[in-house]
């Protein structure tokens, strides 16, 4: 949906069918689930999701794309108040926590 490939292109049924298959742990679907998230500055639910595809990243020894990842996660927490980073932080590991590495 996100392109249009043999189906009209739609945002927002893309954004629906990443965070289904983030949501069950597909590496590149939480961090396009991230993404699309920034593009409608829900900063918050960006900085979630890419904490956990950094922290995948780097278990999967991706360390380049782990460290891409902290460095927009330094960008993002910049546009958060103290609260809503904590809240996002920890519901990144409590969700960590939950799902165990594929």
């Amino acid at each position: 949906y996100e392109c249009g490939h043999g189906v009209a292109c739609d945002l927002k049924k893309a954004t629906f069918w990443y965070r289904k298959a983030a949501d069950q742990g597909h590496p590149y679907a939480i961090y396009r689930f991230g993404l699309n998230c920034l593009s409608v500055e829900d900063y918050a639910e960006t900085f979630f999701m890419w904490h956990i595809a950094a922290a995948r990243a780097r278990e999967q020894g991706e360390e380049e794309q782990a460290e891409a990842l902290n460095t927009g996660l330094e960008a993002i927490a910049k546009l958060l108040s103290p609260a809503e980073l904590h809240d996002a932080l920890m519901r990144a590991v409590e969700w960590l926590s939950a799902h165990p590495t594929i």
